[in-house]
């Protein structure tokens, strides 16, 4: 027991000192960021679900494309009054800021695919770039998003460690 509580510890410390240099925003400026960049996700999927009635592919195909994209935004306007709540938490649980994760992360992969798409079935516009664009930087978000969860997660785990009574989790089984 007494290995892990060290492992633990040299674990929280690395994550303490290796954490990025390019990654110095505090929790509640990439939570405004990720506000942010959901709102523009919203006004671009907008803009995509207009323009991809116009591109060069069979009728199912359309559809699949919007469906997709739909589904996105549908998760994506799940969150947002959540994180809209987060804006104002002192301290942020991790199951949540995961969910801010996923939803910036997961905009991110569909506006990338939807860029791919518009490049492949119509003409070069120099909206898709700025998608591209968009993307990339709500890729740099998720990522700072990650370790911050992940260095919150490492903490706990080292306050656990450390507790003197191990109190079993709620969903642990009753003996």
């Amino acid at each position: 027991m007494r290995k892990r509580q060290i492992v633990l510890l040299l674990v929280f410390l690395y994550l303490s000192i290796a954490r990025p240099q390019s990654s110095h925003r505090d929790l509640k400026t990439l939570l405004q960021d990720s506000s942010d960049f959901l709102n523009s996700f919203d006004e671009e999927a907008e803009r995509l679900t207009k323009e991809i009635d116009s591109w060069n592919v069979p009728p199912g195909d359309r559809q699949s494309f919007k469906d997709e994209l739909g589904a996105v935004v549908a998760g994506v306007n799940s969150e947002k009054p959540h994180l809209a709540r987060l804006l104002n938490k002192d301290d942020v649980p991790a199951g949540e800021l995961f969910d801010v994760y996923s939803s910036v992360s997961d905009s991110a992969n569909e506006l990338y695919e939807q860029a791919e798409s518009a490049i492949n079935y119509s003409k070069p516009d120099k909206r898709n770039t700025e998608r591209i664009r968009l993307a990339s930087k709500a890729e740099k978000l998720s990522l700072d998003l990650r370790w911050v969860l992940r260095t919150k997660i490492a903490d706990q785990e080292f306050q656990i460690a450390w507790c003197p009574e191990k109190i079993p989790a709620p969903s642990a089984p009753k003996k």
